[in-house]
């Protein structure tokens, strides 16, 4: 006879199983660790604020000293009211104004300068908490290049230098016309250096010939190796910038004094060609 034995689990009674320690419970840990992270974020966010406030806000590093050097009264007036003190109501970030040390942009500042001017050198420095220095470098005029309505300070590289103003007046500086009014910027490459370098040969020995007297310079358009001398006589006179000028000033020199008197040409002297002059 074979017995069967069932085995049974022994169940105890609720009240007897090990309860867990409230202390470390999942939920108090969180609890915990949620409510000190909370002071603690907020004190971080707190003090973050008060950090832009007081850099990015607050007067403290507001830029309300501007000294430009190295430029004439009118000039520097000019970048302080126009440029400068424009860019500082600009805002950055979308909320605050670059009249903020921290985000006032100089290279904001320097691509609006030099789409006015062309100096040769042109340093911006900002100096905490509340100063801007601009430190500029001018091109020496050689001429001025007349345009359209507008003047333009030309240097000894061909380049417009800087912008007149109409009231402008530049004694002894000489006006070269573009007949064909091509419209440059500041910084522009004009005419090349050596056409400068011809110009400035022919204006000072042109001077000296008694027999012609000069009302006025131009060039057809800027790339034309035709070079223009309006006489007050009423004809002109044409040189060519890529030949030598002493060779065509001995060829003017030697055609003005077979000149009978009154016989002077009514339209033009022409130099550019070869040995020959041409004249009508």
């Amino acid at each position: 006879m074979r017995w069967k034995f069932k085995q049974y689990k022994r169940h105890l009674p609720s009240s007897s199983r090990q309860s867990p320690n409230p202390l470390y419970s999942r939920t108090s840990w969180q609890s915990y660790v949620i409510e000190h992270f909370s002071i603690f974020g907020f004190g971080l966010i707190l003090i973050i604020l008060l950090f832009l406030y007081f850099f990015l806000y607050s007067p403290t590093f507001n830029i309300n000293r501007v000294k430009i050097e190295g430029t004439d009264r009118i000039t520097a007036q000019i970048i302080d009211e126009k440029i400068i003190r424009w860019q500082l109501d600009q805002r950055r970030l979308l909320v605050f104004k670059q009249r903020n040390a921290f985000l006032f942009s100089t290279k904001w500042l320097r691509k609006n300068i030099n789409a006015h001017y062309g100096f040769e050198t042109l340093e911006i420095k900002k100096t905490l908490p509340h100063s801007l220095t601009v430190t500029i470098k001018e091109k020496i005029p050689e001429f001025i290049w007349s345009t359209g309505a507008m003047r333009y300070i030309l240097a000894a590289d061909g380049t417009a230098a800087s912008k007149l103003d109409d009231t402008a007046v530049l004694v002894d500086i000489p006006t070269i016309l573009d007949e064909q009014n091509s419209p440059i910027q500041p910084g522009d490459s004009v005419i090349t250096p050596e056409k400068v370098v011809f110009i400035k040969t022919a204006l000072l020995q042109l001077v000296d010939l008694d027999a012609i007297t000069i009302a006025s310079y131009s060039f057809p358009h800027r790339l034309s190796t035709q070079f223009t001398v309006h006489t007050e006589n009423g004809y002109v006179i044409y040189f060519n910038t890529n030949k030598n000028f002493e060779t065509q000033l001995t060829k003017l020199k030697t055609f003005l004094s077979t000149l009978e008197l009154g016989k002077e040409p009514k339209e033009y002297i022409d130099l550019r060609i070869g040995d020959r002059v041409y004249s009508k």
